[in-house]
This record gives structure tokens, sequence and C-alpha cells, in this order.
């Protein structure tokens, strides 16, 4: 999994001592600090959000592509949108988990879980402070699934010229 690569990124940006810019000796912060469970600490809410942007993106391949749904031929960017809806806040979850010790100035860790995480986000932003960063994010998700995507244009393009053409 990369969740202990992305914690100890995480890491690497937030804290700011020498020392620990370095890979070894970051590692080795978070274990006596945290623990070794701090390298799986979001994971779930990841899994979470990774699942509805990933099933989303099947979901419009195999609706166009295998049961050749006429609707979905051109509605799929919204199944696919919906997916990267539901999804992004679990992302959001997973960075505050990630970095909330890092980021208040007690350094302690004032989030226990995604459910308190989510209750304070929307407490204090709205609903919208669960998607804050969407757009770059979007950015991401399309790199992360470019060839179910790059499949589901070109049919579409393909479909439409054939209209435009009759």
């Amino acid at each position: 999994m990369l969740n202990p690569l992305q914690m100890l990124t995480t890491r690497l940006q937030w804290v700011d001592s020498p020392f620990r810019h370095k890979t070894f000796f970051a590692v080795k912060d978070m274990v006596s600090k945290d623990g070794v469970g701090i390298f799986y600490k979001g994971l779930i809410p990841v899994l979470h959000g990774q699942l509805y942007i990933y099933m989303s993106v099947e979901w419009s391949r195999i609706l166009v592509f295998e049961l050749q749904n006429s609707f979905f031929e051109f509605a799929w960017p919204l199944l696919i949108l919906t997916g990267w809806l539901l999804g992004h806040p679990q992302n959001v979850l997973a960075s505050k988990l990630y970095c909330g010790r890092f980021t208040h100035s007690r350094n302690q860790n004032i989030y226990g879980n995604s459910l308190s995480i989510m209750q304070h986000i929307v407490k204090t932003r709205g609903i919208r402070g669960l998607y804050v960063g969407f757009g770059p994010a979007c950015v991401l998700y399309s790199c992360f699934y470019h060839e179910g995507l790059f499949y589901l244009c070109r049919n579409s393009i393909k479909k439409y010229k054939n209209m435009r053409n009759k």
C-alpha cells in the first residue's frame, strides 16, 4: 500500500526540524513518537474514497462498452463526477488525519477519528469545507484513471461523429 509513503511525505512536508527532513530520521521519529500504526492512520477513508472513484469509472466503462446502454454513451461523465464528489471528502478526511498534529500549536492530535474530523470541518467551514482542493484533485484522479477515461472519451467522440455524419 502507498499509505505509509503518503504519511512519510506528509511528515517530511510539515515538520521543520533539519534532522527530520531526512527519510531515515523521519521514519525513526514517527515510530518513536506515534508508533508503527501511524503509517496506516487514515487508511480507511483513503480506501473508501478511492472505492467511489474507481467504481464510478468502472461502472461507466461497463455501461458503455459491455451493456451498450445508449443513455450512458453520453451521460457517463456525470456518473464519474458523482463518484469523484462522493470520494473526495474521504480524501480530505484522510489528509486531516495525516497532519492533524502538525497543524495545531499544541502539537497534539485533536482528531480522534474520521467522524470527529467531519464534524469539525462541517461546524467550522460548512459542507464546502469537505471539497477543499476538489479542482486539483480532479486532475489527479484523471491521471490515475486515464486509460479508462481515454476509452470512454474516444468512444463518445466516435458516436458523436457518426451521429453528425448521418
